[in-house]
């Protein structure tokens, strides 16, 4: 997907800001020579740019940032510097990738963390014993024990907290030790 932005600034500078993921498009870079006319550039790289817009500023800069299709690694950036309408330079935007590159980074470490708490989560839930219950005046109740290991150990968690006959009442499910059925006070 080619996304285009304009910024205008106190030098009239115009920067058009392309997101490029055609390979072809990143092969084909080799050919632009100093010179070449926008429209020389847009014919080689496949009509990526617009070739109809009118040139009014001094100067114009194309940003193109390439990501690999096949596995959306990114690739780098590049951009073509515009001098009244012909090429004057191809160079690499090394301050736009290293900010790709930070923030590709960044994204990488909070999903890192979040898979991380994610397990310890799911840990944390197989360790917990759980006891609910309903009462006859629609009311409901629950108590949490975290940390307990074995069934036996949250049958007297269940007991404890929910009653005598918490253990008699609670299911296993899913990791899970949960009162099942009818109301149960807790003592």
């Amino acid at each position: 997907m080619k996304q285009l932005f304009l910024f205008l600034n106190m030098t009239m500078m115009v920067t058009i800001l392309f997101n490029c993921s055609s390979w072809q498009l990143k092969e084909n870079f080799h050919k632009i020579e100093r010179g070449m006319t926008t429209k020389q550039v847009s014919t080689i790289l496949k009509g990526s740019v617009p070739t109809d817009k009118e040139i009014t500023s001094e100067s114009e800069v194309w940003v193109f940032d390439f990501y690999n299709n096949w596995n959306r690694n990114y690739e780098g950036s590049k951009k073509i510097v515009f001098i009244k309408g012909k090429v004057d330079r191809i160079e690499t935007d090394a301050k736009r990738e290293k900010a790709i590159y930070q923030a590709i980074a960044k994204r990488k470490k909070q999903e890192a963390e979040r898979q991380m708490q994610e397990k310890a989560r799911k840990i944390e839930d197989e360790r917990t014993c759980y006891c609910s219950y309903e009462c006859s005046d629609g009311t409901f109740g629950s108590n949490q024990v975290l940390g307990k290991e074995d069934k036996n150990t949250c049958d007297m968690s269940c007991q404890q907290s929910c009653g005598k006959l918490a253990a008699e009442k609670c299911k296993h499910t899913e990791g899970k030790y949960r009162l099942a059925g009818q109301c149960l006070k807790n003592q």
